[in-house]
């Protein structure tokens, strides 16, 4: 079974793959949930495997997985700011950056403006 479809599963791989401080950290797994839809949005990935992509580029650099996920969470709300750890948001933009091309940034601001409901 794989842990997208599991909650349970996909849960235990986050506990085993966070340092102790984090593990079990209701904002840690919120971010990582956040930062895996963002993944799942841009490359058309599955949740499993967005999930894992987040952990091996953080092991990978030797950042925290929650700080690397908020750097990506950041940069998709183009919001990258004081507050968020300085290598993660340079992992983050290194790694995923390309996909945030002013172009899209324009398609996406447009698609906003033409919301429905958005002119009651």
């Amino acid at each position: 079974m794989n842990a997208a479809a599991d909650p349970e599963a996909k849960e235990a791989m986050f506990d085993e793959r966070l340092p102790p401080t984090l593990r079990r950290s209701p904002g840690g797994a919120r971010i990582l949930d956040t930062a895996e839809g963002v993944l799942v949005a841009l490359r058309r990935y599955r949740l499993d495997r967005a999930f894992v992509e987040i952990m091996q580029t953080a092991k990978q650099h030797h950042l925290d997985p929650v700080s690397l996920a908020d750097a990506l969470v950041a940069l998709a709300e183009d919001q990258v700011s004081a507050d968020i750890d300085d290598a993660a948001a340079a992992v983050a933009l290194s790694t995923w950056g390309h996909l945030f091309s002013a172009d899209q940034r324009v398609r996406a601001s447009a698609d906003l403006n033409t919301l429905a409901g958005e002119d009651a």
